[in-house]
């Protein structure tokens, strides 16, 4: 760990400590508390300690020294003595500093203010070439190797592990169920995120370490995390007449129905809802019969949008209000979405409600043309 992943870490806790309502006689967690409890759980004295352990000359207080060696290496302070020139140079810190505790600057004001003295001393060319000879002694190798598997990723996303941006813009994890207290540091790269995921959900024992190796167990896995009890389509009935009939010698459930689903076509031929083997009359990974329902969910909302914006009285008369209504009714194929509307008239109020029709199209997720009919 270095200063400035410190002070990600640091600022991280006091956020998440903060906004769970932990504060000290009334008063809210401040940066230096954050930092004495990192210190803490890396078995620190204190955090002077902890940062006496660090690699010096990291992060900003690293730039500001580069800046200022090769300021005076490219002329723009000289000195014939060598004492001088370090004194100089540690004073130019220290206003630094002060300078960067008087503006309250953070992270990203330090940079920017950084990168325009570079910008005008002229020495941006000089600052790359270092920067990117630093990149390559940091990460000597590409990495090319996918740290986790697709089907590793299918089974965290299936068991709530969910990918995240931390206010440094960087990646991390958090369980979606378990409101934000299980959760990652920052990582750089989002295969890490997921690989630091893996780890953890061996750990929690969500799966057994056996399943890295053995892709059917992989998918079985993913597929008690997705479907609970039993697949909407390959049934537990199904799998014991499979073993009656020696059909199958998978003495495992979800086992049997990982088969099933390969033998199939795989998950891509499969309704991403209910399980059944796709049909010619779905799309978007559905059957037609959830596309279907899929439509007509969107079609009610949209003319339930349309319904509540409609004028009534001005269709009808004044005397005219909406006392209730029936449900949507939808036909596949058809644009046309309606429901019974039961209007009072203020001019007879003895007589019962009476009943008109309100239609309203829906083509390409727009209700148009709103109407009613007798």
């Amino acid at each position: 760990m270095n200063a400035t992943q410190l002070k990600s870490r640091a600022a991280r806790l006091r956020a998440r400590l903060t906004a769970m309502g932990f504060t000290k006689a009334g008063t809210p967690m401040v940066i230096d508390q954050a930092f004495e409890l990192v210190a803490a759980e890396e078995g620190y004295r204190n955090q002077h300690a902890l940062r006496a352990s660090l690699p010096k000359e990291t992060g900003i207080d690293a730039a500001v020294a580069i800046f200022a060696r090769g300021a005076a290496s490219a002329g723009y302070r000289m000195s014939s003595d060598p004492l001088a020139v370090d004194q100089a140079e540690d004073a130019g810190v220290l206003q630094w500093h002060a300078a960067c505790n008087r503006a309250a600057w953070n992270d990203e004001a330090q940079i920017l203010q950084l990168e325009g003295f570079i910008a005008q001393k002229g020495l941006m060319s000089e600052f790359g070439a270092y920067a990117h000879a630093a990149a390559l002694e940091e990460a000597p190798v590409p990495v090319t190797k996918r740290l986790v598997t697709e089907e590793q990723i299918a089974f965290l996303r299936a068991v709530g592990y969910e990918i995240c941006e931390s206010e440094y813009k960087l990646p991390y994890w958090e369980l979606e169920w378990d409101q934000g207290d299980a959760a990652s540091e920052d990582f750089n790269t989002i295969d890490e995120v997921w690989a630091d995921a893996w780890r953890d959900a061996v750990r929690r024992q969500f799966i057994a370490p056996a399943a890295e190796h053995s892709p059917i167990m992989l998918q079985a896995a993913t597929l008690e995390a997705t479907w609970g009890d039993e697949h909407g389509y390959y049934s537990r009935e199904d799998w014991g007449q499979a073993l009656a009939l020696r059909n199958t010698k998978l003495g495992l459930y979800w086992e049997w129905v990982a088969q099933c689903i390969e033998t199939n076509g795989g998950n891509e031929a499969h309704c991403e809802n209910c399980g059944v083997p796709l049909d010619d009359g779905g799309c978007d990974g559905k059957c037609s019969i959830c596309t279907n329902q899929s439509n007509a969910v969107q079609a009610a909302d949209l003319a339930q949008v349309a319904y509540e914006t409609f004028d009534f009285q001005a269709a009808l008369g004044s005397n005219f209000t909406v006392a209730a209504r029936n449900g949507w009714e939808y036909t596949s194929g058809s644009p046309q979405v309606s429901c019974t509307v039961f209007v009072e008239n203020a001019e007879a109020p003895a007589e019962p409600t009476s009943k008109v029709r309100f239609t309203v199209d829906v083509i390409g997720g727009v209700a148009s043309n709103p109407r009613v009919t007798s």
